[in-house]
């Protein structure tokens, strides 16, 4: 069963005031955890967006079709929201090892996320998708 758009937006909220309660204080004391939390902040951002674009999928599948077709493609839901989320993460890694311009994840302006030297790499690996969806 799918998380209602409800759900996801408290999992948003939440993940937001995690992040600015923990803010740039957690990379300066701890950079392990910072990129820990840096990796959740971008696969499950990630993951939201694309849960939200299924959701929409699905009611109109079932709205213009019938529930049964929406139904259908459970597994291809999943496989899109989670194995996209984990390929737009793992890219990260990649282009840090392209572009070599030190650590990709660790401080950024209000939390651990993708951090300013690779500044770039937030528009095309979150915006991006977001705005595409």
């Amino acid at each position: 069963m799918p998380l209602s758009s409800d759900q996801m937006d408290l999992l948003r909220l939440i993940m937001r005031v995690a992040m600015y309660i923990l803010g740039n204080e957690i990379a300066e004391t701890s950079p392990a955890a910072c990129f820990f939390v840096g990796i959740a902040c971008q696969f499950f951002f990630n993951c939201v967006t694309f849960m939200n674009f299924i959701i929409s999928l699905y009611v109109y599948l079932s709205i213009v079709y019938r529930r049964e077709v929406a139904e259908r493609y459970w597994y291809y839901y999943h496989v899109y929201v989670w194995g996209l989320s984990a390929i737009l993460t793992g890219l990260v890694f990649v282009m840090q090892a392209v572009l070599k311009r030190g650590p990709v994840i660790g401080g950024a302006t209000f939390e651990c996320w993708i951090s300013e030297e690779y500044r770039d790499l937030r528009i095309k690996l979150f915006y991006v998708p977001l705005w595409i969806h």
